[in-house]
């Protein structure tokens, strides 16, 4: 069985178009989980609609929102695939073969711990439909890929494209995750197996003013730089990450997607740079980062200062 997990909130039309581009699956031997965090719009009778249409989905509703991350935990708690979709309720499928192609490769490779597909992006302000490129294809070796993530070698958009084995979800603990978000997710299934990506495109990842994207905060990207240094410590225990600067290059890599998609300010610098003084070795201190960052230009137009007020009072050296 595959079990899809669906956190959702106020999205009553998307989260239509992806409950149809899940029953049209060819795949038949599915359960769907819908978590509503609470949604004020129709939401709610959508739901008891489908679950009296469909018995194989399940329909849970709180009473105060709790959260994506809540909400994709709660579900994992209450499924019983063998392999497990956390789908977003704003995404959906345009292959209809999407799970049988991928039940095709688990069964040719023991050792995997997703498999996944390529998908496009859709701008609603625009309507422009185009290709997500990934620079991988086919079986990827869990520390060879884990090693190089995101920096090297392009990670899948969001979880809706991705089966994931179960008993590698559960190893990894995603039962105790607080932050069950997508980059978590694959760095901890790559712990306990390899990946496979496949080379058809498979679905849509929608763009849009309320992406969950547009609105992280400097505490949020703390916690996830937190379950990185988690998962740096497994990954070497484990002899899966050998890579000594592994975790400086996730510190880039998050900040640098913070500052370029959210609103910042001196506080939230102050934050994370704070971390990365009290968490990575002297030698591996974020400021080069930070500056590198900075004179990109990634995240200088959300900036409320500028560039000499910055390395002043920022980026003093450290006695």
């Amino acid at each position: 069985m595959v079990s899809f997990i669906i956190p959702s909130y106020n999205r009553n039309s998307y989260l239509i178009q992806l409950l149809e581009s899940v029953i049209s699956q060819d795949y038949k031997n599915i359960e769907i989980i819908v978590v509503d965090d609470n949604s004020s719009d129709e939401t709610e009778s959508t739901m008891r609609n489908y679950a009296e249409q469909y018995p194989f989905i399940h329909y849970y509703r709180n009473k105060k929102n709790m959260g994506c991350g809540f909400n994709r935990g709660f579900g994992f708690n209450q499924s019983k695939g063998e392999y497990i979709v956390f789908a977003d309720d704003d995404d959906y499928y345009t292959d209809n073969a999407f799970l049988s192609k991928c039940i095709k490769i688990f069964e040719q490779y023991d050792d995997l711990s997703f498999v996944s597909g390529l998908t496009y992006i859709l701008i609603e302000k625009t309507g422009q439909k185009k290709k997500i490129p990934m620079n991988i294809r086919g079986y990827m070796e869990k520390a060879k890929y884990l090693e190089n993530f995101s920096f090297k070698y392009s990670k899948p958009q969001s979880t809706f494209p991705t089966l994931f084995k179960r008993k590698s979800l559960e190893l990894a603990g995603v039962k105790e995750m607080e932050m069950v978000n997508d980059v978590s997710i694959y760095m901890r299934m790559l712990l306990y197996g390899g990946a496979y990506i496949l080379d058809d495109f498979i679905g849509v990842y929608r763009v849009h003013d309320n992406n969950i994207t547009k609105s992280l905060t400097s505490d949020f990207i703390i916690e996830n730089l937190d379950e990185k240094k988690y998962i740096f410590g497994k990954g070497k225990d484990q002899n899966v990450i050998s890579d000594k600067n592994w975790m400086t290059k996730q510190f880039f890599l998050t900040i640098s997607y913070f500052f370029s998609y959210s609103k910042t300010n001196i506080s939230d610098l102050r934050k994370i740079l704070k971390w990365g003084n009290e968490n990575l070795s002297a030698e591996d201190a974020p400021k080069t980062a930070i500056i590198k960052s900075y004179l990109k230009g990634s995240f200088k137009k959300n900036l409320l200062f500028p560039a000499k007020q910055f390395v002043k009072k920022i980026l003093k050296p450290k006695k």
